[in-house]
C-alpha cells in the first residue's frame, strides 16, 4: 500500500510539474506574440478630436506602425470658425514608453517644427512646442489636443488638404529612398525626390526597368514597369504592394468587391487571358493597374488619377 501511495504521489507531482511547464510555455508564446503585435495594437489606428458641432476646431490623426518602435503619422487640423484656417503634417516618430518627439526643419523659418506625442489607452495627446515652433500651419492654428482613437484598423493611406491620396507604403519608399538604382534600372534619384511621385514598386527583380510621366497638368501619374522573364502571378505579387486590400493571390476570373465599409471598390477584369485590368476606387481618386504578359516579359502599368 505504501508503494502504491508513493507511486501515486510521484505521478501527481509529475503531473503538476508538467502542467506548470506547459503553462509557462503558453505564457512565453503569448508574450512573444504580444511583443510582435504590441506596436500595432497599442498605437495604430485613426484618432480624432473636436467637431461636436459645426464650426468647432477639429482634427484627425492617422497612425501607421512601421515596426516595433517607429510610427508614421499624418495630422490634419482645423481652427474652426470663423477663419477655418487649417494645417497638415506627416512624418516618422520613434515611440518609447508611449512617448515620442517629432522634430524637423521645413525651411519655413529659422526654427524647427517640434511636436510631442503621448499615447494612453485609445488616445494620443499631441502638443506643439510653444517656443518659436514653425510647422507651416495656417494662421492661429496650434496643436494642443487629445485625439481619441475612433478606429483601431491600421490606415493604409490618407488624403491631403490638396485632395491627394498618399499611401503610407509610398511614404516609406519616397522618404527612405529605398529603391536602389543599378545599370539596368532607370529609376532616377530625382524621381524619389519629386513630391508628385505616388508609388514606386520596391523590387530587386533582375533587369527591371521603369519609367514615369504625368498627364492632366500633373493630376495623373503613370508608371510603367518591365519585368523580364516574369509571369503575371509574379508581377502581381510585387505590384499588389500598392494596397493591402488587393487579393493576396491573383484571381483567375473577373471579380468585384468593396472594402473599408464601402469606401474602396476593387475591380478585376481580364480583357484577355494575358491582359488583366484592375481598378481601385478611393474617395480621393482612382488607381488603375494593368498587367500584361508578353513573349519574354510581363509589363505593369500603374495609373494614379486624382478626382
Amino acid at each position: 500500500m505504501n508503494n502504491r501511495k508513493t507511486l501515486f504521489l510521484v505521478f501527481f507531482l509529475a503531473l503538476i510539474t508538467s502542467s506548470c511547464k506547459q503553462k509557462a510555455k503558453v505564457t512565453a508564446m503569448s508574450q512573444t506574440q504580444t511583443d510582435t503585435l504590441s506596436t500595432q495594437l497599442t498605437y495604430g489606428g485613426t484618432y480624432t478630436f473636436g467637431g461636436n458641432s459645426e464650426g468647432d476646431p477639429n482634427g484627425i490623426a492617422y497612425i501607421y506602425p512601421e515596426n516595433d518602435s517607429t510610427l508614421l503619422f499624418y495630422l490634419n487640423i482645423s481652427k474652426g470658425a470663423p477663419s477655418y484656417n487649417c494645417g497638415e503634417i506627416d512624418g516618422r516618430i520613434t515611440v518609447k514608453d508611449g512617448r515620442a518627439t517629432f522634430r524637423q526643419d521645413f525651411d519655413y523659418g529659422d526654427d524647427d517644427c517640434l511636436l510631442y506625442f503621448e499615447f494612453t489607452y485609445n488616445a494620443v495627446t499631441i502638443i506643439e512646442d510653444e517656443k518659436d515652433c514653425q510647422c507651416g500651419f495656417g494662421g492661429g492654428v496650434y496643436i494642443n489636443d487629445i485625439f481619441q482613437r475612433t478606429n483601431s484598423e491600421i490606415p493604409q493611406y490618407y488624403t491631403t488638404l490638396s485632395n491627394d491620396t498618399i499611401f503610407f507604403a509610398q511614404w516609406q519608399t519616397i522618404n527612405d529612398n529605398s529603391i536602389q538604382e543599378n545599370d539596368e534600372t532607370i529609376i532616377r534619384e530625382e524621381d524619389l525626390a519629386n513630391d508628385d511621385v505616388n508609388f514606386l514598386i520596391d523590387s530587386d527583380w533582375e533587369g527591371l526597368t521603369y519609367e514615369q510621366y504625368q498627364e492632366d497638368d500633373g493630376y495623373t501619374t503613370i508608371q510603367k514597369y518591365n519585368f523580364p522573364g516574369a509571369t503575371m502571378q509574379q508581377v502581381y505579387a510585387i505590384a499588389k504592394q500598392i494596397d493591402t486590400h488587393l487579393k493576396n493571390e491573383l484571381p483567375d476570373k473577373d471579380l468585384k468587391y468593396t472594402e473599408d465599409d464601402g469606401n474602396i471598390t476593387l475591380t478585376y477584369q481580364y480583357k484577355t487571358p494575358d491582359n488583366l485590368h484592375i481598378e481601385l476606387e478611393y474617395p480621393g481618386g482612382t488607381t488603375y493597374m494593368d498587367i500584361i504578359k508578353k513573349e519574354s516579359s510581363t509589363l505593369a502599368k500603374i495609373t494614379f488619377a486624382a478626382d
